[in-house]
């Protein structure tokens, strides 16, 4: 749904669906040099919140879904 709803709005996104380290997947940001992270977590789903960090200031903040852009 997040994937979905960011392609809707023309943004490029790159999913990664496996339970994999936190470290393995900033690292797969910075190869790939993504702009911020969409992160997705339980608690922050059952809100209808995920957390985004922007990579270049480190800035991290919870926001609702449907604000997403």
């Amino acid at each position: 749904m997040v994937a979905t709803t960011l392609r809707g709005k023309g943004q490029s996104v790159d999913l990664v669906l496996e339970s994999k380290p936190l470290k393995w997947v900033f690292k797969r940001a910075a190869r790939i040099n993504a702009q911020r992270l969409i992160l997705v977590g339980t608690t922050e789903w059952q809100k209808g919140m995920v957390g985004v960090k922007i990579l270049s200031s480190g800035e991290q903040y919870e926001i609702k879904l449907d604000e997403l852009e």
